[in-house]
């Protein structure tokens, strides 16, 4: 929503998906798009902005289908990379379960970035625990360069407790979207 926001007051053109793997998440920011007079239920194109929610459920084939002629420039994602514990409950539900999220979540990734795109993923992220470099070798091993935006570009508030990761398919793509903002 804040990009949204932000690109309206910019009055930058372009097409925002809001995306969750849950439904009911779907639903609240449906109603904060509403809120802030930005739903794509109301068929209005504000300064050019079109903000839309999607159900997006980490490597789900059938979700990832309705982005492949809609590459964005930018993939915003904030506290995605955690897994459960590695433990079952019984639940078909996998969307943070152990040994699954983090493929998926590359899968997804690897969907919506290419290098014939240039386009970037942001990443904000928080360490929780050592078994998370799981997933950044798995991005690595995905064909992503990675860089971080320096500290002195994040929220103050925030620096102490999120790194935030440019990823991209080819290793100028960062640097010519972010330029001094980034560092290997």
């Amino acid at each position: 929503i804040t990009t949204s926001l932000i690109l309206q007051k910019l009055n930058i053109s372009a097409s925002v998906y809001l995306t969750d793997g849950d439904e009911s998440c779907l639903l609240q920011a449906e109603h904060n798009l509403q809120r802030h007079n930005l739903s794509s239920s109301m068929n209005s194109m504000k300064f050019g902005v079109r903000t839309f929610t999607r159900l997006l459920r980490w490597g789900n084939s059938k979700d990832l289908d309705y982005f492949k002629d809609k590459t964005p420039s930018f993939v915003f994602a904030a506290d995605v990379v955690f897994e459960n514990e590695e433990k079952s409950n019984g639940t078909t539900n996998l969307l943070h379960e152990a040994n699954h999220a983090f493929a998926a979540l590359v899968q997804t990734f690897n969907s919506l970035i290419t290098k014939e795109k240039s386009n970037i993923l942001l990443l904000a992220y928080k360490r929780r625990r050592r078994r998370e470099e799981k997933f950044f070798n798995l991005m690595r091993d995905n064909n992503f360069y990675k860089m971080i935006v320096k500290k002195r570009f994040i929220l103050h508030h925030y620096r102490d407790i999120f790194e935030i990761y440019c990823f991209a398919k080819d290793m100028n793509s960062c640097t010519k979207s972010l330029g001094k903002m980034v560092r290997q």
